[in-house]
């Protein structure tokens, strides 16, 4: 298996974030022995890099096996397979939900923005230089320190803020 081949194996679609080894664990091929063929052929060809993936639903391959009645071999196959890539990659998780982390949230990013001064949000340049972000970057709020959105949100949630302190 190439590296583009690998890629391909364990990418996650946009809409609902499943990998091609979910899709089989949902049984997509109508064919149950094709699909079960295919999903081990999946597995032998290294789509089972995304084993311990979840979907935006916050489903795994597991799970979906598992809700689509395939066969328990293969639902104990990549149900093991599952908590043996959890384990591996243990260190790079979230604590709390097992999600693997990002290198570098986006809060960071934008704080590192801000404290260079590139920032011409005042409330978000003043949430930033006083310090304020600095508990959100824990992992455990990886869920709100590394959305995309996050500098949208937080200076929306400051200009309510701002407001609510003027009024009250």
């Amino acid at each position: 298996v190439t590296h583009a081949d690998a890629c391909v194996l364990n990418s996650q679609n946009s809409n609902g974030g499943c990998t091609p080894l979910m899709r089989l664990a949902m049984g997509h091929c109508k064919n149950p022995s094709l699909n079960e063929a295919l999903l081990l052929r999946l597995l032998e060809r290294g789509g089972g890099a995304s084993v311990a993936v979840r979907s935006k639903a916050g489903v795994s391959a597991a799970g979906y096996a598992t809700q689509n009645g395939q066969r328990s071999g293969i639902v104990q196959l990549l149900s093991q397979l599952e908590e043996t890539e959890i384990q591996r990659t243990a260190h790079l998780r979230c604590s709390v939900c097992s999600e693997l982390l990002s290198e570098r949230p986006w809060l960071s990013y934008f704080a590192d923005r801000a404290e260079r001064g590139l920032e011409d949000n005042k409330l978000l340049r003043d949430f930033f230089c006083q310090g304020y972000h600095v508990p959100l970057l824990h992992n455990n709020f990886h869920a709100i320190n590394n959305v995309r959105q996050i500098r949208k949100e937080l200076s929306e949630s400051l200009a309510m803020v701002s407001i609510l302190e003027k009024e009250l």
